[in-house]
């Protein structure tokens, strides 16, 4: 029971005598700022004592009167130059609570209107390292998730996976020019990492700004968006790179992906272009070149 609704209700055959603007009087009951003063608090008979060039406090002592008594409000009281103050019976708040705990749904009815919401997670990039950042934005867009359903709208939820810009080629980059082939073999995860890591800060000692190395105008960057480019164009040497390192990446990716799937919907994917690949199937990547789309897709 929504017990401001339920108050507003109350009034509003009282003041659709006095006006036919009933909706924006209503909107002036509002829980009391001060709870000395009640539960609830009517704040629109100085407004309409205006209009109706009434006084303010007499007009409000006019509305209580007509009030039907009810068993869940105490008598209202009229305060200052016209304020109506609204207390709750406790015992009716109490089989209120009562109810509610043996309510499901606690109270809360579905919304009138469904609508179709789309919730976008963390969308990691595979080439990056991920940080709490990810974890934060999973984590709401799952809490997001629930309390939609809940209220009865169709949320479709979306995890994108990032694998194929300008960050892929930085690591293409890396891997060709300073990977560690003792390293690789021992924790592949932790040596992308560190290419990753190598590359961004060669950017930089090459004039690129710490968070610009995308658009960076140097030799370092500008390798890197050709390496981007060969992977698109669909070379042999990027894409047979690109297969090897997609799972190690995946591997890093599965505690944010583990989060996410708690509360994905079918439509929960990590996608490259537009094919999705379901986040609820198996995590096994089987990553192929569709060249006519010139994307790669999973399967």
């Amino acid at each position: 029971m929504n017990l401001l609704a339920w108050l507003r209700e109350q009034l509003r055959p009282v003041i659709g005598q006095y006006t036919d603007d009933i909706a924006s009087y209503l909107a002036m009951v509002q829980p009391a700022r001060d709870h000395r003063f009640g539960d609830y608090q009517a704040n629109f008979c100085m407004p309409l004592a205006r209009t109706l060039g009434r006084k303010p406090h007499e007009l409000a002592r006019e509305i209580v009167s007509k009030l039907v008594a009810s068993e869940a409000l105490m008598p209202p009281e009229v305060a200052g130059p016209g304020f109506i103050n609204f207390r709750f019976r406790s015992d009716f708040l109490a089989r209120q609570v009562r109810t509610l705990a043996g309510d499901e749904r606690l109270g809360v009815p579905p919304v009138s209107t469904p609508r179709r919401w789309v919730i976008d997670f963390s969308s990691p990039n595979v080439a990056k390292p991920m940080h709490v950042g990810h974890l934060r934005s999973t984590i709401l867009g799952d809490a997001l998730t629930r309390l939609l359903r809940f209220l009865g709208h169709e949320v479709i939820t979306d995890n994108h996976l990032g694998d194929w810009g300008t960050q892929f080629g930085m690591l293409l980059y890396g891997y060709k020019h300073f990977r560690d082939e003792q390293a690789l073999q021992k924790d592949p995860v932790r040596e992308m990492a560190r290419l990753y890591v190598l590359v961004r800060q060669k950017i930089r000692e090459a004039g690129g700004s710490e968070d610009e190395e995308e658009e960076a105008a140097n030799p370092v960057a500008e390798a890197c968006r050709k390496e981007t480019a060969r992977l698109h164009a669909g070379d042999p040497e990027n894409l047979r790179l690109w297969h090897m390192m997609m799972p190690w990446c995946l591997t890093e990716l599965q505690p944010a992906k583990l989060v996410a799937r708690r509360s994905c919907s079918r439509s929960c994917s990590f996608a490259t272009g537009h094919r999705i690949w379901p986040a609820r199937s198996r995590c096994r990547v089987r990553p192929r070149l569709d060249r006519k789309r010139r994307r790669v897709c999973y399967r």
